[in-house]
């Protein structure tokens, strides 16, 4: 679960959206926040377009 102080579950509205071939980011609508890796977690950070910004969704067979 991501939280922080100004983390509001209520009014959680993610966005993801294409960034090159098979990344994405990931974000809260209507903000230039995206998920970004920072020391092995998640943290919303201003889109910069770096490498810790970029996600890949892999399917999983189980």
């Amino acid at each position: 679960m991501l939280g922080t102080s100004e983390f509001d579950p209520g009014n959680a509205v993610w966005s993801i959206q294409p960034a090159g071939p098979g990344v994405f980011t990931i974000g809260k609508r209507g903000q230039d926040s995206v998920w970004t890796e920072v020391d092995h977690h998640v943290e919303l950070k201003p889109a910069n377009g770096s490498p810790a910004q970029l996600w890949k969704f892999e399917r999983l067979d189980y």
